[in-house]
């Protein structure tokens, strides 16, 4: 998938939206979001212009006064545009891209069931996950989220995907598996350490007082 993002700094003027547009066609981007347009109530002309061609679909969110202004366009039928939503300085989108989630990431996943046409499918999902640079978390307790009743049918189709900064913010370390109760599936919750277990070790090497920038290094860092 190729991203394209741009603050424009106004978006009225037509040589810089068919500027946009060509850099747009030539980069052959799938989505691109547009930061400060200072535009209010765009028309489907503004963006075709912007997108270089009419296989666009988008949204966006009026600028306040003479600042603000935020679109987002997408690649048609790249994505599945469901809807959208806006406030004060942010434009959020719920899309859907093809994909089976009913799936598996690899063959010891499933039991129960022969494995041998889910081949196809598991390459599928995971090239989506690497698409959307998405990351499937170890699981923690359980290891399959579907339990047939007779407990012969066993599968993971049920999962976390996260972005990495889910990782740095809030420090998440897994995806727990409860115990099937209420459903055929069983409960997951995220789960965080944000324990602090104190300064973390250094190790310094003497070797390195012998290299002649190692001061200099220093310093600068």
């Amino acid at each position: 998938m190729i991203i394209f993002s741009l603050n424009l700094r106004g978006g009225g003027s037509r040589a810089k939206r068919k500027r946009v547009g060509y850099h747009i066609q030539k980069g052959e981007v799938d989505v691109c979001f547009i930061q400060e347009t200072k535009l209010s109530g765009i028309e489907s002309s503004v963006v075709k212009e912007m997108w270089g061609g009419n296989l666009v679909e988008w949204s966006h969110s009026d600028a306040i006064g003479a600042s603000g202004g935020i679109l987002t366009m997408l690649k048609k039928h790249f994505f599945t545009l469901n809807f959208s939503f806006r406030g004060e300085g942010f434009l959020g989108l719920c899309v859907e891209k093809e994909g089976d989630f009913n799936s598996i990431t690899s063959l010891d996943e499933r039991i129960g069931k022969s494995t041998h046409r889910y081949r196809r499918e598991i390459m599928f999902f995971k090239e989506f996950i690497e698409d959307m640079e998405l990351v499937d978390l170890p699981t923690i307790g359980g290891k399959f989220t579907l339990i047939k009743s007779n407990g012969k049918a066993m599968s993971r189709i049920d999962r976390f995907l996260l972005s990495d900064c889910f990782f740095e913010y809030w420090k998440v370390e897994g995806q727990y598996i409860g115990e099937r109760e209420v459903s055929d599936h069983a409960p997951i919750w995220l789960k965080d350490n944000r324990k602090d277990w104190g300064p973390k070790p250094f190790k310094f090497n003497n070797m390195w007082f012998k290299h002649e920038d190692f001061d200099v290094f220093v310093e600068e860092e």
